[in-house]
């Protein structure tokens, strides 16, 4: 399930080699950005530009975090695709669910 597109971008990143990250944001910052917006909205949570771009660089950051864990964690046995995606929306509702903001009102910030 994993095209060999996606293997090599994870093993560089997890290799450290240059433009590697820069690779990876290029492929995979629409996705991030697609799925904090409907995970957002889904939760009845209205952002706004700020927010949602703070929340994406928060996911960056936390794929970053301790030398690529949560890529050294992927095993392949899904699309790295949707590995990200699962990832994003779990730790987005995670942050919705820590402000208080899914009883639709959309105040407050995620």
């Amino acid at each position: 399930m994993l095209s060999e597109v996606d293997r090599s971008l994870v093993e560089r990143c997890l290799d450290h080699e240059p433009k590697a990250w820069e690779d990876f944001v290029d492929r995979y910052l629409g996705l991030l950005a697609h799925v904090v917006n409907h995970t957002a909205s889904a939760s009845g949570v209205e952002l706004s530009e700020e927010q949602r771009d703070a929340l994406i660089q928060e996911v960056c950051d936390r794929l970053l975090d301790k030398d690529f864990e949560i890529l050294r964690r992927f095993r392949g046995n899904s699309s790295l695709a949707t590995y990200l995606a699962v990832v994003t929306r779990r730790w987005v509702m995670s942050k919705i669910s820590q402000s208080g903001n899914g009883n639709g009102n959309g105040a407050g910030s995620p």
